[in-house]
C-alpha cells in the first residue's frame, strides 16, 4: 500500500465532490467563452498547459508583462523557432516561419 498514493486519490477525490456540491449550490452561467470569469478575475492570467485552447489574449494571460522579455531570449538562442508549441513565447512567429 502507498499511502502517499492513496492520499492524494483521497484529496484528489475529495476536490472533485466539493466542487461539484459547491456547482449545484452556486451554478455558474452557461459561459463558454469564459466571460463571467474573467469579469470575476481580471487580470488573473492562466496557467499555460491548463487552459482555453483559443485564449485570445494569450500573451497577457499566460506571460503577463514578461512576454518582450522572453521573445528576445527567446530569438537569440532559437532565432530559427525549431522550437515551439500552441502559445508558447513566439509561437505565433514560428508558425509564419512554418
Amino acid at each position: 500500500m502507498n499511502t502517499r498514493k492513496d492520499t492524494e486519490l483521497s484529496w484528489q477525490v475529495g476536490a472533485v465532490k466539493i466542487t461539484c456540491v459547491l456547482e449545484m449550490l452556486f451554478p455558474f452561467p452557461y459561459d463558454p467563452e469564459g466571460f463571467f470569469l474573467r469579469d470575476a478575475t481580471p487580470g488573473a492570467g492562466s496557467y499555460v498547459n491548463e487552459t482555453d485552447y483559443f485564449e485570445p489574449d494569450w500573451k497577457r494571460a499566460f506571460w503577463g508583462e514578461n512576454y518582450e522579455k522572453l521573445l528576445a531570449i527567446k530569438r537569440k538562442y532559437d532565432p530559427h523557432a525549431l522550437f515551439f508549441c500552441h502559445h508558447c513565447v513566439g509561437s505565433d512567429e514560428a508558425r509564419a516561419k512554418h
